[in-house]
């Protein structure tokens, strides 16, 4: 693997697992509204299948799709508005994390 290659894979990998152990931090304090599936140790899985894929190439996840939702190139600022309701969230705020 080339060296720039596994440098990308793995801050991808370190963003996400940061954000999801973030997201985990903040749950219990009941500032998220909606439920919550985290990714955590399953972020290669994602960042793998991503690396792969077209740009125009579309995924589907169910639960625990942050990591898919990020690896693709999701807005990470979006997918926190989302998940605090935000009318700015990549699904206006009604999806949560789902």
């Amino acid at each position: 693997m080339e060296s720039h290659l596994a440098s990308n894979l793995y801050r991808q990998l370190f963003r996400i697992r940061t954000v999801e152990q973030e997201i985990a931090r903040v749950y219990p304090s009941d500032v998220i509204k909606s439920p919550i599936h985290l990714s955590i140790g399953q972020e290669a899985i994602s960042v793998g299948v991503c690396d792969l894929l077209r740009k125009e190439d579309i995924v589907f996840g169910t639960y625990r799709g942050h990591a898919l939702y990020l690896a693709k190139g999701g807005n990470l600022n979006s997918m926190m508005a989302e998940l605090y309701g935000k009318v700015d969230g990549c699904c206006r705020g009604k999806g949560g994390s789902m």
